[in-house]
């Protein structure tokens, strides 16, 4: 965020140096302002640089751009303090490109999920398919255009976020191994069938091609690495999808015997089916704890609500109703064994927390595939999502 919010800023110092000037006492004043401005540009993307160099999860090259930055950004004031406007201009936009490259590009390095990391390469590895395969219908139909849309520089571009994706997905495999060693084969075979570090020697190669001026086998070069990129994109979200769908089924039927326990914990008549919907509170517990370990989890909800539902076993005391007591609703004309409100309480929390768990995954892969339709195995729980949250805020 601190990187989005600077390259904000420098592409608003950018502008400023864009605007026309005059010799009014006015135009000084803003170019006074705009000079301090920068200067405080400058100095928060040193503290940044300091803070970059000392994080071991930031690759080389992540650390050399954000030197990059940082040293555009400090022309950039050295040059507005000498009232060189159009050239402090320029190395501000500068900046602001490789602050807005580099912000991706440190999300896809320190994302805290890694189907989040997942899902920031596929997107990165998509979206430069998408801008590779324009450039070469772009070349092939002869257009030319100049200035920032020139080919030349579009594929100067393209090279460095085909170069971040191949930084990002070095580190991929290994860090997938320690939570799936199915996802971290699949993400080592998606690289070697499309390497990315290839790619980006491919898409270098266009671009000293372009140069030359042969235009033709540009464009046959720029083609062949849209269609590697896109299949390379396509395996990572099939990487994703199986690595994400195994933990939501698991949500799922941890659901399910949930809602299966409190259905158990209201319809016991006798001491049979009293002990139960005993073993089923405690079957559920391990379940709990069972889902907690492997979402890496000691203070998120599934905490608390394992935590909740181990006092409940603690504090009811086998305090059930008596047996003669009639419970209001009951329609088959037996006697009702009624819960320790203990328990009632606990597994509703389970119930509630768990629901809760599995909407944010369903939302979160909605939201990452937002470019797309809901995937049909998502559709009804995002509608149930929705229909709660109407609920809640009525």
């Amino acid at each position: 965020q601190e990187l989005k919010k600077l390259a904000q800023e420098e592409r608003q110092v950018s502008q400023g140096c864009s605007n026309p000037g005059s010799s009014s006492p006015q135009s000084s004043q803003s170019s006074s302002k705009l000079s301090e401005r920068q200067d405080a540009v400058a100095q928060q993307a040193e503290k940044l640089q300091k803070s970059m160099r000392a994080d071991p999860a930031l690759s080389d090259l992540a650390k050399d751009r954000m030197d990059q930055a940082t040293g555009n950004a400090k022309e950039s004031a050295q040059a507005l303090k000498s009232g060189q406007k159009e050239q402090a201009g320029q190395r501000a936009s500068d900046a602001a490109d490789q602050l807005e490259r580099l912000a991706d590009h440190v999300a896809g390095l320190k994302a805290k999920e890694l189907g989040a990391r997942l899902a920031q390469a596929r997107n990165l590895a998509k979206q430069t398919a998408s801008e590779e395969k324009d450039l070469s219908d772009q070349l092939t139909n002869g257009s030319k255009p100049s200035g920032a849309d020139s080919p030349v520089l579009k594929q100067d571009s393209l090279v460095e976020d085909a170069r971040t994706l191949a930084d990002v997905l070095k580190h991929l495999p290994g860090d997938a191994a320690e939570e799936s060693r199915e996802l971290s084969q699949a993400l080592r075979k998606a690289t070697q069938s499309n390497s990315p570090d290839e790619i980006a020697e491919g898409m270098e190669s266009t671009a000293q091609t372009l140069k030359a001026g042969d235009r033709g086998k540009a464009a046959e070069g720029a083609n062949e690495a849209a269609g590697r990129l896109a299949a390379l994109a396509q395996d990572l979200d099939d990487a994703r999808r199986a690595f994400v769908q195994p933990q939501l089924d698991q949500l799922l039927a941890a659901e399910k015997q949930a809602s299966k326990t409190q259905g158990a914990l209201k319809s016991a008549h006798n001491e049979g089916e009293k002990a139960e919907a005993e073993k089923a509170v405690s079957d559920l517990l391990e379940t709990l704890r069972k889902l907690q370990a492997r979402e890496g989890e000691s203070s998120g909800s599934l905490a608390k609500a394992a935590e909740k539902l181990a006092e409940s076993q603690m504090r009811s005391g086998g305090g059930w109703g008596n047996f003669n007591r009639i419970k209001e609703g009951n329609t088959d004309n037996r006697p009702t064994l009624i819960p320790p409100g203990e328990y009632t309480e606990g597994v509703s929390h389970v119930i509630t927390a768990l629901q809760a768990k599995i909407q944010e995954i369903v939302l979160k892969e909605v939201l990452l595939d937002k470019d797309e339709a809901v995937p049909p195995q998502y559709k009804a729980l995002v509608e149930d999502y929705y229909k709660t949250l109407s609920e809640d805020l009525r």
